[in-house]
Order: C-alpha cells, then structure tokens, then sequence
C-alpha cells in the first residue's frame, strides 16, 4: 500500500484547507511563508504574517539606531523653522514635507524592522 500525502493548511483564523498532493502546488502559490510540521504521512503548514526576514530586522535596527534618530534630530530643528515660513512662502512647502519625513524616518525603519522588509 503506498502512502498517501496530505496537507493542511491554517489560516491566522485557525480555519484549514485539506489537500492531496496533486494540488499542493497550487495551494503554495496563494501563502507567502509556512511553518512546516511533518508527521508520518501528513504535512502541517501554517501561514505567518509576523515573521519576517530576521537578518533584515538586525539592518533595520541598526539603521534605527545609529542613522534614523539622528536624521530625525537634524530634520526636526529645521522643520520647526522651515513650517511656520512656508505659510508665507509657498515654496517652502516642498521643503518642509521633505523634512517632515526626515523626521518620520525612525517610524519608518521601526515599520521595516517589525516586518523584517528587505532594504530599498
């Protein structure tokens, strides 16, 4: 008797999908990351949305911490001067969203760290 593969697929709402292993590839295609559990005759994939590329996460982090806050600080002291004249100089106004990233850049890479985004 030959074994016969199976596969089961959870969902982060804990609902699953059973599968024969004809159509395992195709179920493949629709999930981005698997947990991977074997037992016996039966494969156990869960979706994880959390986890990202851990090497990235490091990059980001260091990023975050020796790049971001101090742009931050830079961006934020001519922000505070550059706002309040763009009102009286519209062209001021580019510069001043330009900053304002600047100093948004640590939620940035904060967002990239938790999601482990690959650079660029």
């Amino acid at each position: 008797m030959k074994p016969c593969l199976c596969a089961i697929f959870f969902n982060k709402d804990h609902s699953y999908i059973t599968s024969s292993q004809s159509t395992i590839s195709s179920f493949l295609n629709q999930f981005n990351s698997y947990l991977f559990v074997s037992k016996k005759n039966i494969l156990v994939m869960t979706q994880s949305e959390l986890m990202g590329n851990v090497i990235y996460s490091i990059i980001w982090l260091l990023i975050l911490f020796f790049i971001s806050f101090f742009v931050a600080g830079f961006c934020a002291g001519f922000y505070i001067i550059v706002h309040p004249l763009s009102v009286c100089l519209p062209p001021l106004t580019s510069l001043a969203e330009l900053l304002l990233q600047g100093v948004q850049f640590p939620h940035y890479c904060a967002e990239k760290m938790m999601s482990g985004a690959p650079l660029g």
